[in-house]
């Protein structure tokens, strides 16, 4: 089954080498934590022959992986997850919203709240750990040498 949306063309892929592109089975689970991994073993490849490499497609989060990094957010119980996700279709949107901005006003302030994934997740982890979303947002400083952001080191 050939999937994906504005991919290069047969003759694009022969004309010019791209990665990650029909790379993986729909039925492997794949994460913008396992794209940082695999995207960056390749650049590294790629910067022992040439000094330039162009990076296109996909979403913002995974252009951000490799030029800003992850934050290093703990995973949590599963049941956590299922317990907020069963409170939310009980109580809607409207309730997510109150509990993050009770627990987490400052991720409150920057989150889509429109966005009931986002919520949740935030609520799942200060669940699971007791700490606050917003504390796990803390990118790593100077994380590569081809960072977005000019602050940074590198």
């Amino acid at each position: 089954m050939n999937l994906g949306t504005a991919k290069p063309s047969p003759q694009e892929l022969l004309e010019v080498k791209h990665h990650l592109i029909d790379s993986l089975s729909i039925e492997e689970a794949y994460d913008v934590r396992k794209f940082e991994k695999d995207a960056l073993q390749i650049l590294a490849t790629i910067f022992q022959k040439s000094n330039v490499a162009i990076m296109t497609g996909g979403s913002g989060l995974f252009a951000d992986a490799i030029t800003d990094g992850l934050d290093e957010i703990p995973d949590v119980e599963p049941e956590i997850r299922k317990e907020i996700i069963k409170e939310f279709e009980s109580k809607g949107l409207e309730w997510l919203q109150a509990q993050l901005s009770k627990v987490d006003p400052e991720y409150y302030s920057q989150v889509d709240r429109q966005n009931p994934q986002r919520l949740m997740r935030a609520l799942e982890v200060y669940r699971g750990t007791g700490l606050k979303f917003s504390s796990f947002r803390v990118k790593k400083e100077g994380y590569s040498t081809f960072s977005s952001n000019k602050n940074r080191a590198g």
